[in-house]
């Protein structure tokens, strides 16, 4: 892991403008990961949904802070001291708290491996967008009623609280 990438990161982490407040902090993440696009790769950016968090619409998608249950004053703590080896597992802890912070959790736990959380997904939004849940630990995915999703995933977002409600 590049030493220079990490620590540019992690300053993120001590900018007192970056982390006033959930957009700011949520920008400032999405703009190191543009900003550093050529060093991290294309291909690993998608893999880990950045291209897609990336581009939301942020009056749309970003959620209560009250409901995220994450703390801006501790993200150094959290995140800002792991010590990376690789850039796959940075990006990866980015993708994770990028979808904490534009995600809408059920309250209903995952059938699947027990232990997840599930949040609102908007699945095929290409072509005939429907809401579905998804696992935040395995990945599963089902209807919102809880049974199976018959639909083959071909693309999702998070869906909105306006989607969830509707």
């Amino acid at each position: 892991m590049n030493n220079k990438l990490l620590k540019n990161f992690r300053d993120i982490c001590r900018n007192e403008k970056n982390i006033q407040s959930f957009s700011a902090y949520y920008r400032a993440l999405c703009d190191w990961v543009e900003n550093n696009r050529k060093i991290l790769g294309d291909k690993v950016i998608h893999r880990n949904r950045l291209d897609m968090l990336i581009s939301l619409d942020l009056d749309k998608y970003l959620i209560d802070s009250s409901e995220i249950g994450l703390s801006l004053e501790l993200e150094e703590k959290r995140i800002g001291t792991i010590n990376f080896s690789q850039v796959d597992g940075l990006l990866s802890a980015i993708s994770d708290t990028l979808w904490d912070m534009v995600t809408i959790r059920s309250d209903n736990e995952c059938t699947n491996c027990k232990c997840g959380d599930l949040r609102y997904i908007k699945i095929n939004y290409h072509v005939n967008s429907k809401i579905a849940l998804e696992c935040n630990e395995c990945g599963y995915a089902m209807n919102v009623d809880g049974s199976e999703l018959e639909e083959k995933i071909i693309d999702f977002l998070p869906a909105t609280k306006a989607e969830v409600e509707a």
